[in-house]
């Protein structure tokens, strides 16, 4: 539960703080990146259609944190990725989902790294539950893969199309 109120309480602020923050500077290797999202009770991704492709949606830079969201292009599902610009640290991938998967209206932390290898090799996390703001519950949407769309092998570009 502590987990649950902690990312919603990151991603508000990083939403407050989008009004102060500026864009993010221009980065080749994350601006055109997309990431095709899985939510399955599969742990093989390749085995079923993945839920959406996310396109990078925003990114604001507020006192050196880049907060880079990737959305699907419906809104339903977004990843936001959260890490420091000024220094050589990790990032935090956190799943937000709008009348998806189940849920009405929520987020969860899917991962945090001591290093940004989420960008380039993605994220996998088994059982994961999303606090549903709008329903007051807790909802057991399976497993979740955010993996790059340059990462996916032949299979998983077929099971993911644009």
């Amino acid at each position: 539960m502590i987990k649950i109120l902690l990312a919603a309480a990151i991603l508000s602020a990083a939403t407050a703080a989008h009004a102060q923050a500026v864009a993010c500077p221009a980065n080749p290797d994350l601006d055109g990146k997309a990431f095709a999202l899985w939510i399955t009770s599969n742990a093989n991704p390749d085995a079923v259609p993945c839920a959406s492709r996310l396109f990078p949606s925003s990114c604001t830079d507020t006192n050196g944190q880049d907060v880079r969201v990737y959305s699907s292009p419906d809104g339903r599902y977004s990843a936001v990725m959260a890490y420091s610009d000024t220094a050589d640290s990790g990032v935090t991938v956190y799943l937000r989902l709008a009348n998806a998967a189940g849920v009405g209206s929520g987020s969860v932390a899917l991962a945090t790294y001591p290093y940004q290898r989420a960008f380039y090799r993605g994220v996998g996390v088994d059982d994961v539950q999303v606090f549903d703001t709008a329903a007051q519950t807790t909802t057991a949407i399976g497993n979740v893969m955010l993996i790059p769309v340059d990462a996916l092998t032949a299979n998983g570009q077929a099971q993911c199309p644009q």
